[in-house]
């Protein structure tokens, strides 16, 4: 944009030296970028100033009312973005609410051990396996126990965990995850889906991410989801029921 006065002055479109005053007093943003506000007020500044012996051409008014018309839609657009974005996490927490009472399965590998009892550890195969076995970690992964699970078929699969390290002893309360060494009838390894199965006590909301709090310091996000029930219709071990992750 050219502003024509006794002293010339040239300024673009889009920026403007940080501090430097703008039509009405106001400065300039810090980055140097112009608001719509601020380039339409240039806009009216250049043709209230503008020589009357050379006056702006028509093209070039076009043109820089284009750019305006640009930006302002870009603007629009932006805003319209982020109401959208506001929305959306709206629902999601509201939703996440709502599931509280009910149980879920939820893709994970974490199992919790609450004075010598553990979960169970759920896992899907797409194929029937051979032979399988689960390895359980601590929070730092080393290994604490390595389950012998045999044969399992297709589908939806639980093993169970006594609690204990690989020399039998109980193992101190907390979170652990496992994980699945599995190879189909082929003898081929084949790739096995962790989840987890628990009843919904709470819900947490941190920088706009829902989290489903499952007790015992379990926690799984919204989008984690894969499955809703009514409490009860899972098949559970006594060992969960006594944890308190899953309430009848």
């Amino acid at each position: 944009m050219i502003v024509n006065s006794s002293a010339e002055t040239t300024a673009t479109p889009q920026k403007a030296a940080a501090g430097s005053l703008l039509p009405g007093g106001k400065a300039a943003t810090s980055q140097g970028t112009l608001s719509k506000d601020q380039f339409l007020k240039l806009l009216i500044e250049q043709l209230k100033h503008q020589d009357p012996l050379s006056p702006m051409q028509n093209t070039e008014f076009t043109s820089q009312m284009a750019q305006f018309s640009q930006l302002e839609q870009l603007y629009n657009v932006n805003t319209s973005l982020g109401t959208m974005a506001q929305a959306s996490v709206s629902a999601n927490n509201a939703q996440s609410l709502s599931l509280i009472g009910k149980e879920v399965k939820a893709a994970g590998n974490s199992i919790e051990v609450k004075n010598g009892a553990a979960s169970d550890m759920a896992f899907n195969l797409p194929e029937a396996a051979s032979d399988a076995s689960v390895t359980v970690s601590d929070a730092k992964g080393n290994v604490v126990a390595t389950i012998d699970a045999g044969a399992k078929a297709s589908g939806d699969n639980t093993v169970a965990w006594d609690g204990r390290d690989a020399a039998g002893q109980p193992v101190a309360s907390g979170t652990y995850t496992f994980s699945v060494n599995a190879h189909n009838l082929a003898g081929n390894s084949i790739t096995a889906s962790t989840y987890m199965r628990g009843v919904v006590k709470s819900v947490s909301i941190q920088n706009g991410v829902s989290y489903l709090n499952l007790g015992n310091n379990i926690k799984i996000q919204l989008g984690d989801v894969m499955e809703v029930s009514q409490p009860g219709t899972a098949t559970t071990s006594a060992a969960v029921k006594n944890l308190g992750i899953f309430s009848y």
